[in-house]
């Protein structure tokens, strides 16, 4: 996919290391970044927390955030995104949440509704989607989407 070798190539030429905490594209990101001979010059790692348990215990977002604002929301995709910036110790950090369907799972939010939060040295980004595709199309959509605006903010 000619998007990741460019994002790799912004990456390395900034010197910084992605990881990513994935939810609804369930280490899909990860797997792409990973996959090209050189990815260990700029990519760390990635958190599957696609429950709610993961994402308490793991990435330690307090309970009382994810009863007040939903694992889909944007209060708690942005939490991920700072929280795998620490853990792993990169540079950037891309976080993905979302109910892709075909049926809502632990959050009201409705069949299709994506949130992606980009966090880097010098900005933190966070966009909602509404995608209106089965679930394959939901996820592929979430995973287009984020890596055009991860490409667009490594051009900044």
């Amino acid at each position: 996919m000619e998007s990741i070798i460019k994002i790799g190539a912004l990456l390395r030429e900034k010197g910084w290391f992605i990881s990513t905490a994935e939810s609804c594209t369930g280490g899909n990101l990860g797997s792409l970044l990973s996959k090209y001979s050189g990815s260990s010059s700029f990519y760390k790692g990635s958190i599957i927390c696609y429950s709610t348990s993961m994402k308490l215990n793991i990435l330690e977002i307090e309970e009382q955030l994810i009863k007040k604002y939903s694992v889909v929301s944007r209060e708690i995709v942005e939490i991920m995104a700072k929280q795998i910036k620490i853990k792993s110790g990169s540079d950037v950090a891309i976080a993905t949440t979302g109910n892709l369907g075909p049926k809502k799972g632990e959050s009201s939010a409705e069949i299709g509704t994506v949130y992606i939060s980009i966090l880097t040295p010098k900005n933190h980004i966070t966009r909602k989607f509404f995608f209106d595709g089965d679930r394959e199309k939901n996820l592929r959509d979430t995973i287009k989407n984020a890596l055009e605006l991860l490409g667009d903010i490594l051009c900044k």
